[in-house]
């Protein structure tokens, strides 16, 4: 009779926290989703107000917010002789859906954070539940400074390579819009996850997961793994530039995660 006493409790245990779960996954979809849809189908209109001119939202599929990233992505990434086009029916459609969807997660990243930090906190440690909220902005931020070092350096420098190559080919410099957004946001996201490896680092030796004297002891194998990593991601046909380069930045990232790991460790 306990056992089965012991069973239902674990089941109740069990169906509190999917529920807890699934209150939350709606918490974060309900945003998201809002303006996933605010993104894709509405623009934004100038008017006079008392003299003032303001921006009003409009419903308007064909010239949304979606595709004005779009466009804005197009002249700021790409060589001025190369542009974008329509190789298959749905590639429009599918650019102005994957942009609106990662402008949605954008935003509400700071709320899916908050939401996966309540949930968890309940089975962390102390000093676990410290780590987190002592390096959730950090990572936050580095995840942006990534974004941001993808976007304004690396990727114009790519699409560079690449018209040049096309020219160099005589081919004419067109590339498919499903293309272009899937590579330049694949990029962004690869360099913004990569940015967040000093706060990993540093986070896990403030919560006594991983002390920072391992970091320090196989830091020979991260750098062999970085330069791996740069051979994996980097677009080829670039005469080993990019490559190295790329892993020079792991490199260093590594190396800025040792520092932090260090300072963390004196810090707990």
């Amino acid at each position: 009779m306990a056992k089965n006493n012991i069973g239902n409790e674990a089941g109740y245990h069990y169906l509190a926290i999917l529920d807890e779960a699934r209150g939350r996954i709606i918490k974060i979809l309900v945003p998201f989703l809002a303006l996933f849809f605010f993104t894709f189908a509405f623009s934004a209109r100038t008017g006079v107000l008392l003299g003032i001119r303001i921006y009003y939202p409009y419903f308007d599929i064909f010239s949304s917010f979606g595709i004005k990233a779009v466009v804005f992505l197009e002249s700021y990434l790409l060589p001025g002789g190369m542009h974008i086009i329509n190789v298959n029916a749905f590639d429009a459609v599918g650019a102005s859906v994957m942009t609106s969807l990662l402008i949605a997660l954008f935003i509400t990243m700071p709320f899916i954070i908050y939401e996966a930090f309540m949930f968890s906190a309940p089975a962390l440690r102390r000093s676990e539940r410290r780590a987190l909220k002592i390096f959730v902005i950090p990572a936050f931020v580095m995840f942006v400074f990534g974004v941001a070092f993808s976007f304004f350096i690396f990727l114009p420098l790519v699409f560079g390579i690449f018209y040049d190559f096309m020219i160099g080919m005589h081919i004419a410099p067109y590339l498919g819009v499903r293309s272009f957004i899937n590579t330049a946001f694949a990029f962004m996201l690869a360099f913004g996850i990569s940015f967040e490896l000093p706060v990993f680092m540093a986070g896990t030796s403030y919560a006594g997961v991983i002390d920072s004297k391992v970091y320090f002891d196989n830091w020979r194998y991260a750098v062999v793994g970085s330069f791996f990593i740069a051979l994996l991601i980097s677009p080829g046909a670039t005469g080993g530039l990019i490559e190295v380069g790329l892993g020079l930045l792991l490199s260093g990232l590594y190396g800025i995660g040792l520092a932090a790991a260090k300072f963390a460790d004196r810090k707990h």
